[in-house]
């Protein structure tokens, strides 16, 4: 059920992407792509600063 839920909303731009055509599909992947390596860096630097500011006192 959990699986199902989480990737509703890829699926539902998979189907739509037919009807936008390839340059803009290929666009919107790589868009896609590019806001999740953003928030997996974002992400990276938010938990080395967290542990950082651990050990300080």
């Amino acid at each position: 059920m959990f699986g199902k839920n989480t990737q509703a909303g890829m699926q539902k731009a998979f189907d739509y992407m037919s009807q936008i055509g390839f340059l803009n599909s290929v666009l919107y992947a790589l868009a896609y792509i590019l806001f999740t390596v953003v928030g997996a860096v974002l992400q990276i630097v938010w938990e080395m600063s967290l542990s950082l500011t651990e050990y300080r006192f």
